[in-house]
C-alpha cells in the first residue's frame, strides 16, 4: 500500500496495514509524508533501513550487540516494558508508550554526513518539522529521524520526555553509547569531515 509517491507501507514494517493499530497508522502516514518532502528535495532514492520496531526486534538488536533504546520512537506507541530499577522505569514507570514514530534512513548516492546536513538545512529553513534528527554509526552511518511530536503528545508527555528526546540534533559514532549535541540556536551542522 502506497503511503506517499515514493514510499510503500512495507518499507516501514512487515506487519499488514490492517493489523496495525490506528495510532501506528497515523504515525506511519506522518512519517511517509515527511520522507516524501525530503525525497523530493534530494531528488534521489532514500532507503529505510529500520522502521517500526516490535519487542522482538528490540531483543534481536540487543542480541546482535547493538544498543537500541527502550524509549525509541521506532516503537510507534507500542507499550515497551521498562526494566525495574532502570532509568526508564524511574522516569516512565512500568511501560513506555509515548513514542511518536521514527525511521533510520540512508541515501545510497549521498555521503551520510551530507545527507544529514541537507535534512538539517531543510529543518532550519522551516521546510520540514521533525522530532529527533541524529546521525548514528555502528559499522556504517545512517540518519535517524523522528516525527514532529506536537500532533501526537500531550503537554505532560512532552515535559516527561524532555527537549533532547523530542527534537534533539546530534550524532553518535559509537552506536548510541555517547552523543554529541548540536546547538540548534546557532543552526549548527555536522562537521563535513566526520567519519
Amino acid at each position: 500500500m502506497k503511503l506517499a509517491p515514493n514510499f510503500d507501507h512495507s518499507e516501514f514494517t512487515k506487519t499488514a496495514w490492517d493489523k496495525l493499530d490506528q495510532r501506528t497508522q497515523i504515525e506511519l502516514q506522518a512519517m511517509a509524508n515527511l520522507l516524501q518532502v525530503i525525497r523530493t528535495e534530494v531528488g534521489k532514492p532514500i532507503v529505510i533501513s529500520s522502521g517500526v520496531r516490535s519487542l522482538a526486534d528490540y531483543k534481536r538488536l540487543q542480541s546482535q550487540g547493538l544498543n537500541p533504546s527502550p524509549t525509541s520512537d521506532h516503537f510507534y506507541g507500542t507499550k515497551v516494558p521498562c526494566q525495574s530499577g532502570s532509568a526508564a522505569f524511574k522516569k516512565y514507570g512500568v511501560t513506555y508508550n509515548i513514542a511518536v514514530g521514527a525511521v533510520d534512513i540512508v541515501c545510497p548516492s549521498m555521503d551520510a554526513v551530507a545527507f544529514y546536513n541537507l535534512i538539517a538545512k531543510m529543518r532550519y529553513a522551516g521546510k520540514i518539522k521533525t522530532g529527533q534528527l541524529l546521525l548514528e554509526k555502528n559499522k556504517t552511518m545512517w540518519v535517524h529521524i523522528a516525527n514532529f511530536m506536537d500532533p501526537f503528545l500531550s503537554p505532560s508527555d512532552k515535559t516527561l520526555r524532555g527537549d533532547w528526546s523530542l527534537n534533539g540534533m546530534g550524532y553518535s559514532l559509537d552506536n548510541g553509547k555517547t552523543w554529541t549535541k548540536l546547538d540548534q540556536t546557532k543552526k549548527e551542522y555536522l562537521p563535513k569531515n566526520l567519519k
